[in-house]
């Protein structure tokens, strides 16, 4: 195992206000990327690192970074690329290398990353060789790593077999496993016994060449065959439903980590199976309507009929399903404006036809679509609005638009 690379926060650095984005003061422990996806702990958050320029006569950096507010930066604070698939918890798994401690709160201390601290003790559950330790606040969690607790300065190392979040079964699991080993385990292991407790691993980026009988890799996850099919299978048989599944809510459905399930989403869409629509997950079929329910059905005969004209909001309401629109939407059938709702065939229909009407060499308003059939003014200005939103036109001033 080599220094866990990572960038450890000194201040914020106050900037302008039209930055878009947080800026901070640093140092780095090994080689971190100059840029690319992090995770900042304390908190496990996901965040963006844009630019890394170095400070002039310091060893210190000035990091910019995206997708997170200025109350979500302290002092001491790291980030950690998110290759390494670090997680934080109130608790682990781990085994001792030699002697346990006894009970009493300790300093937690990573080898690989020498500045990280918690403000909290740790302490360990059991005298035994595996045991759990836990803290009062949440601790960055590297399985495969070594730690050590210190108390006066004396103190016990041991390594981190399972993070958080794992059941008291799967530990049960872990504590059999381990105590097959006649030796110390190494990281590939650690690895293995993680995959075959839970069913799936997060391999970090430096381990890229290890390979497990049994599974197969999805990223820098390896995920047991047949859990994989179970997961792809119950996400494409909820997603069959008329509403379809909300994607926020896989992990729990799923009981597995959400990186983990982006992962498997990511590649039904890529495989053309389900695909992503208003934070719902739809599957992907030639006829939507065939998981229609036969209210809903009704109802989507109806806006095709309506054509060009849609159906008002007054109407939906008096239909008694404020739903329907939100259905219609997710699968791709229909298009909401602002008071009006027009079936995605017909919105088509009407943007095509001002499109036709549009100058490609200038500006317009609304007296230039003074031609458009079938549209009051009020709907023509929603239809431009979506159009906007799309990204077919955009605004220049002046109440005036043009094409992108």
């Amino acid at each position: 195992m080599t220094n866990i690379d990572s960038y450890r926060i000194l201040e914020q650095v106050v900037s302008s206000e039209k930055s878009k984005y947080l800026t901070c003061k640093a140092e780095k422990n090994g080689t971190p990327p100059d840029s690319g996806s992090f995770t900042l702990f304390p908190s496990g958050k996901g965040v963006q690192l844009k630019k890394k320029l170095p400070l002039e006569d310091s060893p210190f950096f000035r990091l910019e970074l995206k997708g997170l507010s200025a109350s979500d930066i302290r002092k001491g604070a790291f980030l950690v690329p998110s290759s390494y698939g670090a997680v934080e918890g109130k608790k682990a798994l781990v085994v001792w290398k030699g002697t346990p401690p006894d009970s009493r709160g300790y300093d937690l201390k990573i080898r690989d990353l020498p500045s990280y601290t918690i403000n909290s003790r740790v302490s360990s559950s059991k005298k035994e060789r595996v045991s759990q330790i836990s803290g009062r606040e949440p601790f960055l969690q590297l399985p495969g790593r070594i730690y050590r607790l210190e108390l006066e300065g004396q103190g016990s190392e041991c390594v981190l077999l399972m993070a958080e979040p794992f059941t008291p079964d799967q530990a049960k699991q872990m504590i059999k496993r381990v105590n097959k080993f006649g030796n110390f385990p190494g990281s590939g292991s650690i690895y293995s016994m993680n995959l075959r407790v839970r069913g799936y691993v997060y391999i970090p980026e430096e381990e890229k060449d290890l390979s497990f009988d049994g599974a197969f890799r999805k990223g820098n996850w390896y995920i047991m065959s047949r859990l994989c099919d179970k997961w792809t299978g119950t996400i494409e048989k909820r997603a069959r439903s008329e509403a379809g599944i909300k994607e926020s809510g896989l992990g729990e459905l799923l009981d597995c980590p959400v990186p983990l399930v982006q992962v498997i989403v990511d590649g039904l869409i890529e495989k053309g199976r389900i695909f992503r629509n208003r934070g719902y997950l739809i599957n992907a079929s030639d006829s939507s309507e065939q998981f229609l329910s036969p209210m809903t059905r009704a109802f989507w005969e109806d806006l095709k009929l309506a054509g060009t004209e849609g159906i008002g909001s007054r109407e939906i309401a008096a239909s008694g399903r404020s739903d329907l629109p939100e259905i219609l939407q997710r699968r791709g059938l229909a298009r909401m404006l602002d008071t009006l709702l027009l079936s995605e065939v017909a919105y088509g229909s009407l943007v095509d036809q001002i499109l036709s009407l549009l100058p490609k060499d200038r500006s317009f308003d609304l007296s230039d679509l003074t031609t458009v059939s079938d549209l009051s003014r009020s709907r023509l200005i929603q239809i431009l609005d979506e159009m906007e939103k799309d990204g077919v036109i955009r605004p220049c001033g002046d109440n005036r638009r043009e094409l992108v």
